[in-house]
């Protein structure tokens, strides 16, 4: 189910947002802001969880809302400016974030050869995958100048066995 009760076919993964009024909550949120240092945002939304598990994923989408905006408390229009997505747990085989139009350096990616890499990046440059490691994330701008940026199209890629377990982080900007 996702928003309005609605099914979706692109989205086969379990999720559910955590309450705010939660002391925990809080302190990701508190953390989450203190990243962004400098950067004007104004709020973020409720905090979700999501879990995959075998033949689950998530098709190619933006974070950011295309057409109408939702409102804010306050029945202000806002979008998504940035993202966090965090890896909690990661008990599987596949089920990668990829981002087919963000062009990288393929140095980003690291010279060790002995490991598994976190970040694969594409042989033209354009395009990476990221490995679920429980620990570590990625964070995003999905907009500029109020402007969705198409460059930031991703998918949670199935995963093949096991269970990852992921956080949402959706950072809030007013249009007005």
């Amino acid at each position: 189910m996702i928003t309005g009760g609605k099914t979706s076919a692109g989205r086969t993964s379990d999720s559910c947002f955590l309450p705010g009024s939660d002391d925990l909550v809080s302190d990701i949120k508190l953390r989450a802001a203190k990243f962004m240092r400098g950067l004007q945002f104004d709020g973020l939304e409720a905090v979700q969880l999501v879990r995959y598990t075998a033949n689950q994923t998530i098709n190619l989408h933006y974070d950011w809302y295309q057409g109408t905006p939702p409102l804010d408390r306050n029945h202000k229009p806002y979008n998504r400016l940035a993202s966090f997505f965090i890896y909690l747990q990661a008990d599987c085989e596949g089920g990668e974030t990829w981002f087919p139009n963000v062009t990288v350096e393929r140095s980003v990616a690291g010279q060790d050869t002995n490991e598994k890499l976190a970040l694969q990046v594409s042989e033209n440059g354009k395009g990476f995958t990221m490995r679920a490691r429980p620990g570590s994330g990625l964070f995003w701008m999905n907009m500029q100048d109020n402007i969705g940026d198409r460059r930031v199209l991703h998918a949670g890629l199935p995963v093949q066995t096991g269970t990852k377990i992921g956080m949402n982080i959706w950072v809030k900007k007013n249009l007005v």
